[in-house]
């Protein structure tokens, strides 16, 4: 039979036992005649036996165990037949064996009540057992549950006890710590450490205090250790309990904290510091004495570029003097530095960084490079203390003060030049504007204000029309707008009208302007060239009077020359025909510098031309001037290129040089234009002797014009000047087999 059932079966005994007892006790009742009979012969009895009852009832409701039922069972039948033994034996001496009382039977269940009574005081011990052992076994299971380490040694600090986490951390058997001694489980080195607080406690004092140990798995930890002393009822010390808590993460919440708020407050002295800074060359070794001064760190470095010394603060560890922190910022140290932005250095005292003395305790660095905007400014370098490593917090933070100190040196850097370049501006006896999109003066320089004859703060805010004539403000304003359409410069000349009846031109550059990317207006720089304006006028009037009288006289003298080769032969006719071919040449020579004259006099503005049609109109020109040559085409559809309107010209120049120098009867040219990129290319090629050298020169920008060429290539000039004025290039190259190729290369226009 297992367990189980065995244990329901006694306690069904236990139950029909006690309940057929009390049922005869409960009749008998009914039969005495005295308070004491009944009271002693039968409602004791009945008590006892209901109780019986009652255990069997409680066993089975419970589960006892097998062990407690069996005894309870055994020790209510043993008492049974013992009283019943002894009811029998004194119902027998009382009345001979004839004569036996009528009560009899309930005599006998009197008698064996009495005999449960064994029972009840088993079943009472038992019960309180089961108790006992069921606190103990909860009271064990919770110490072998508890995260905290539980242990307790007795006098002899020999272990009584120790819990489950107590025996992992310290990698102790189960059946191995009973009797072992504290010293020999510890080892001596983390013994010693907690010697004296044991005494303490073994004194009769608690204690407590932390110490730090190695866990199997989990590596260094820190531990709260409490110790009490062990009393007997009498008071006496019989040993030391020990509850030690792993407090390793709540240390670190409270370090990282700790760092937090230190950091905070390094945080906010290097904003101060940048902001309330008077001058560029204090800023950095401010920032670098807060560093340094913090317990975070232990020493910082300033490495500032340029005019700027380097500056270095250090609160411990190292007494460097600045000769020697230059030295420390090799070339390889500071590319390696801005070539990781950010760098980490296990250790500083080693090589590579080598910053301090080699017999110096190793500690680790940070590096921040300082650099805004593509500027370099310096090195930020901080060293930490040793045993600790720069983590992510602490990296960041030096990042972010690096970063602001980059762009508070950028600031003061800017700051300086804007100082310098105000002053220049201020200097300078041109005027000069910064104007907003809607065309108001923002800046102004005292120049532009004595032209407008009005004071500074009364132009700000407002625009051209305050001091020149209307059309002259709208011809400004469409500059202004092209500008501002195109995101590039706009050279014009303007001739503007002031109040006082002032009239003068000036030569203007209207930049676009920017703040932080954004297109925000424009810059014009102006010049008076009234002056030379006038110069030029009367150098183009003294032009044309010497060009008409030349074209005039040197008319007389060819159309005389042509007749004296008509009528006269021999020598005569051929002096005629020199003075002849020598007058075309002067005349068309003076033709040429006429065109450069009046380009240079008043240059074209440079505009989006169509390079196909541009091209289609200078060799119809050509061949209604040269209908015998032979000019071949071709370009791709809807080509532009930035150019002024004597491209023409100068397309012009290159295409008669050719056909005018070719050897052929039918002179050949081909003309094609292309793009690379971003620029157009037109190209002139003919099958002609080489160009002369002295006129290559002109060409390829060697040498310009000059008193040795005698008008040689003065086309080719003209050509050049053009395709300059409009960023261009013209290049020159031999043809193969034999032949010219030139190049005239312009800016792409989508």
């Amino acid at each position: 039979m297992s367990s189980f059932h065995r244990t329901r079966s006694n306690a069904l005994l236990i139950f029909f036992l006690g309940f057929t007892l009390s049922a005869v006790n409960l009749s008998h009742i009914l039969l005495e005649k005295t308070l004491v009979s009944t009271l002693v012969g039968s409602l004791l009895p009945l008590t006892i036996t209901v109780g019986v009852s009652a255990i069997g009832v409680w066993a089975w409701w419970n589960n006892w165990d097998a062990t407690t039922v069996t005894r309870v069972a055994g020790w209510l039948v043993f008492g049974f037949f013992w009283m019943l033994i002894v009811g029998v034996g004194l119902v027998l001496y009382a009345y001979p064996f004839e004569t036996l009382p009528g009560n009899f039977w309930h005599l006998l269940g009197t008698f064996t009540s009495y005999g449960s009574v064994p029972a009840l005081l088993t079943a009472w011990f038992d019960i309180e057992r089961r108790t006992n052992e069921r606190s103990l076994r909860q009271y064990k299971q919770a110490i072998e549950s508890s995260k905290d380490q539980l242990a307790a040694v007795d006098e002899d600090l020999e272990y009584l006890f120790a819990n489950n986490a107590y025996r992992q951390y310290h990698d102790i058997e189960t059946n191995g710590i009973a009797g072992r001694s504290l010293r020999d489980a510890l080892g001596e080195e983390q013994f010693a450490s907690i010697e004296g607080h044991v005494s303490t406690a073994m004194a009769g004092r608690p204690t407590q205090t932390e110490v730090t140990r190695d866990h199997p798995s989990r590596g260094e930890r820190i531990l709260d250790v409490r110790l009490f002393p062990l009393e007997d009822p009498d008071g006496e010390v019989q040993g030391v309990g020990a509850s030690m808590r792993d407090v390793t993460a709540d240390r670190e919440r409270e370090a990282a904290i700790e760092r937090e708020s230190e950091y905070r407050r390094i945080m906010s002295e290097a904003n101060l510091a940048l902001v309330g800074a008077n001058d560029i060359d204090d800023l950095a070794p401010e920032i670098a004495d807060i560093l340094g001064a913090s317990h975070a760190f232990s020493c910082a470095f300033t490495y500032l570029f340029g005019p700027t010394e380097s500056g270095k603060f250090c609160e411990r560890d190292s007494l460097l003097g600045e000769d020697e922190v230059a030295s420390l910022h090799t070339r390889d140290y500071l590319e390696t530095v801005f070539e990781a932005g950010v760098l980490r250095m296990d250790d500083v005292t080693e090589p590579p960084f080598a910053h301090h003395d080699p017999d110096s305790q190793s500690h680790p660095g940070v590096a921040v490079a300082l650099e805004y905007e593509g500027e370099r400014y310096g090195i930020l370098t901080v060293h930490l203390p040793s045993e600790s490593e720069p983590k992510g917090d602490a990296v960041e933070l030096l990042e972010t003060i690096g970063n602001n100190l980059a762009y508070g040196l950028n600031h003061y850097t800017l700051e300086a030049e804007h100082r310098s370049f105000a002053d220049i501006v201020e200097r300078i006896d041109d005027p000069v504007m910064l104007q907003n999109r809607d065309g108001t003066f923002r800046v102004i320089n005292e120049a532009m204000a004595e032209f407008a004859g009005m004071e500074k703060e009364a132009l700000i805010g407002r625009d051209e029309t305050a001091f020149m004539d209307e059309g002259t403000a709208q011809q400004i304003g469409e500059r202004k707008e092209r500008v501002l359409e195109t995101e590039e410069p706009q050279s014009y000349q303007v001739t503007p009208s002031f109040p006082d009846g002032r009239e003068r031109t000036f030569s203007t550059t209207r930049y676009p302007y920017y703040d932080d990317g954004d297109l925000d207006g424009t810059i014009a720089i102006c010049r008076d060239v009234t002056d030379l304006k006038e110069h030029q006028r009367q150098l183009r009037i003294l032009d044309r009077v010497l060009r008409h009288n030349v074209n005039n006289n040197m008319n007389v003298v060819l159309g005389y020359a042509e007749m004296i080769e008509e009528r006269a032969d021999g020598d005569i006719a051929s002096y005629a025909g020199n003075i002849e071919a020598n007058s075309e040449r002067l005349l068309d020579l003076a033709d040429k510098q006429r065109k450069i004259t009046d380009f240079l006099s008043d240059l074209p503005p440079v505009e989006t031309v169509d390079v196909e049609q541009t091209v289609d109109r200078t060799i119809d020109r050509v061949r209604s001037e040269y209908p015998d040559a032979e000019i071949s085409w071709q370009c791709p559809d809807t080509l532009l290129a930035g150019a002024n309107g004597a491209l023409e010209d100068a397309i012009w120049e290159l295409l008669t040089n050719s056909i005018i120098h070719s050897n052929r009867e039918d002179p050949a040219v081909s003309v094609t234009a292309s793009t690379t990129g971003a620029t157009v290319t037109i190209s002139v090629v003919d099958e002609n002797e080489p160009i002369p050298e002295l006129e290559r020169e002109v060409l390829t920008g060697v040498n310009g014009i000059d008193a040795l060429h005698h008008g040689s290539g003065l086309g080719l000039w003209l050509a050049k000047l053009i395709v300059e004025h409009a960023d261009g290039r013209l290049r020159f190259q031999e043809n193969e087999p034999h032949g010219n190729i030139v190049r005239i290369e312009l800016p792409r226009e989508e």
